[in-house]
């Protein structure tokens, strides 16, 4: 079951840091780009991707539970790209890792099936992210394809972009904010479970407000993008865990894999093992200090 065993990862780990894994050009160290940039192929660039990241895996699997795969960052460069994408998920299960494929898919109907059946029944995928703008047609197909619990699910909720307001912060009739209503229909979905639902949300980590008001609506775990690089911080994400300390991911990607720039590229993989280290212990020390 999807939140029995990633519950046992950050129990066994220690913490609920994941490692995003969004590659681009100007993120790779020059030693990588003198090795495989010859001719700037979309192959070339792919197999510069697949180094980096299996790297970066290398060095963290030990202390992370869970990865983040972001599929933008491979789709941009076609087949070569995609098979990475899904050779990064594949190596991350091979190193004890549950996966997160963040595709924020949304659609209705037989569309919106697809999307599910396409990638919640790839054996290297624990979990998606789901867009909820079509309503409860474009994520019941998304829904059934995880019943039993096995595979996970991360709707977007209140995101961390600063533009999120103009929609997300919307006021309804009956005063609730439009992510709130979003909050409760996910919560209609979770069903009742003693400890997580396997029906999760994406909330952002740069506005504790949210996570306080969202932690309380929520069934199931809460994936926690915006630390780091995008100016979350571990005093502010604390409240998307409950009492226990549990029920939340927090992600950093650039943060971790783009850390060898401030102590050198030599060692890139060695930089995200450190990088990761001090983030995990701001989140704990801040989730030991409890909230308030």
């Amino acid at each position: 079951m999807f939140v029995q065993k990633l519950l046992q990862e950050i129990k066994s780990k220690g913490n609920s840091c994941v490692v995003g894994l969004d590659p681009t050009l100007e993120m790779m160290p020059d030693k990588l780009k003198r090795k495989y940039l010859l001719k700037g192929s979309m192959e070339e660039i792919a197999q510069m991707f697949w180094e980096f990241n299996k790297t970066i895996i290398d060095y963290t699997s030990e202390l992370t539970p869970c990865i983040k795969v972001q599929i933008a960052f491979y789709e941009r460069y076609g087949l070569p790209g995609l098979e990475v994408f899904y050779k990064t998920l594949d190596y991350g299960k091979k190193k004890g890792l549950m996966t997160i494929a963040d595709v924020k898919r949304g659609d209705i109907g037989s569309t919106a099936k697809a999307y599910a059946q396409g990638f919640l029944t790839n054996s290297s995928i624990d979990s998606i992210t789901v867009n909820p703008y079509f309503g409860s047609d474009g994520l019941l197909p998304f829904v059934e394809e995880t019943k039993g619990g096995e595979k996970g699910l991360f709707i977007l909720v209140k995101t961390s972009n600063p533009s999120s307001k103009e929609l997300q912060d919307l006021k309804t009739e009956d005063g609730q904010f439009i992510y709130e209503k979003v909050a409760d229909l996910v919560s209609s979905f979770a069903g009742d479970y003693t400890e997580f639902s396997h029906i999760g949300s994406v909330v952002g980590g740069t506005h504790r407000e949210h996570l306080k008001r969202l932690r309380e609506k929520l069934k199931g775990f809460i994936l926690v993008p915006g630390y780091g690089a995008q100016g979350g911080k571990g005093e502010d994400i604390k409240y998307a865990f409950n009492s226990q300390g549990y029920g939340a991911l927090v992600c950093s990607s650039r943060g971790i894999t783009e850390h060898y720039k401030k102590i050198g590229e030599e060692n890139y993989g060695l930089a995200a093992k450190i990088s990761l280290e001090m983030m995990i212990e701001d989140i704990n020390r801040e989730i030991e200090k409890g909230v308030k």
